[in-house]
Order: C-alpha cells, then structure tokens, then sequence
C-alpha cells in the first residue's frame, strides 16, 4: 500500500475534523477545548473532554455534528483506503481529532509506559499539546564474586 497515500488521506480527514470543531466551538461560543489523554501497556485512551467556559459543557455534550474518518483494509488481494463521513456527538468529533493529532505529532504515545497530557484547541484552529512522556530508568551493576 502506498503509504504516502494513506498520510494524505489522514492529514485531509484531521484539516476537515478541525474546520468542524472550530466552527462548532465558535456556534457554541466555546473560546477552548481541553482533551486528557493518557497511554500505556499499548493501549491509550481520551480520558476526558471539557470546555471553557464550563456553562457550555452541557450543550456541547449534546450537540450533534459529523467527523471524517480514514479506513485501512489490507488483504492479500490489494490494500485500500476508504473515507467516511459518521454522524457523532460534539465530545466524539473533539477525540477523533485528538487521536488524530497524537497520531501526527506524537505517534506512539500509547506505547510501552506511554504518555499523558493534556491537547487543548482554540476557535481559530491553534492549539497545544502538553505532553508528558513516561520514562523507566534502569541503572546496571555488575559484581564480582
């Protein structure tokens, strides 16, 4: 599979995700999202999504919109990418498009002691990721005897 295609493919679906939670925020009158993420063992997962101000926690929970997402088929036959646009809830589109980010900035994130933080995003489409890498240190001591 031409790689290349797939990272297009993705980088589309992340600037389409983003034009639509920017607007929605703007609709909402939201001026931040906030996204905590946390990854370990392999596995990693948005542990939560809230909004500034807080009085439109409610009604962005509620809200309805749609995300793009790119999916992957392999097979022995030929490998192919295909796009879709879901119906979602607002908090749903704001992890598509976390996932997303880590993915293009930090891709591993989830990987052996993984990494936690915090991806908060603005109106205008900027944003910042505060990011926490995980790390195991081990020291070695060799005695004889």
């Amino acid at each position: 599979m031409n790689y290349q295609i797939i990272a297009k493919a993705k980088a589309d679906n992340k600037n389409k995700n983003k034009e639509l939670l920017c607007a929605l925020m703007k609709t909402l009158g939201i001026t931040n999202i906030a996204v905590e993420f946390d990854g370990s063992g392999d596995s990693g997962q948005v542990e939560g999504v809230t909004v500034v101000p807080a009085t439109k926690q409610d009604e962005f929970d509620n809200a309805q919109t749609k995300v793009f997402r790119t999916n992957c088929f392999y097979s022995v036959a030929g490998n192919r990418t295909e796009q879709e646009e879901v119906s979602c809830s607002a908090p749903e589109l704001a992890e598509d498009f976390a996932y997303e980010v880590l993915e293009h900035h930090h891709d591993g994130w989830e990987i052996n002691e993984g990494a936690y933080g915090t991806i908060i995003i603005h109106p205008d489409g900027k944003g910042a990721i505060e990011y926490h890498q995980r790390v195991v240190e081990t020291e070695y001591e060799e005695t004889q005897f």
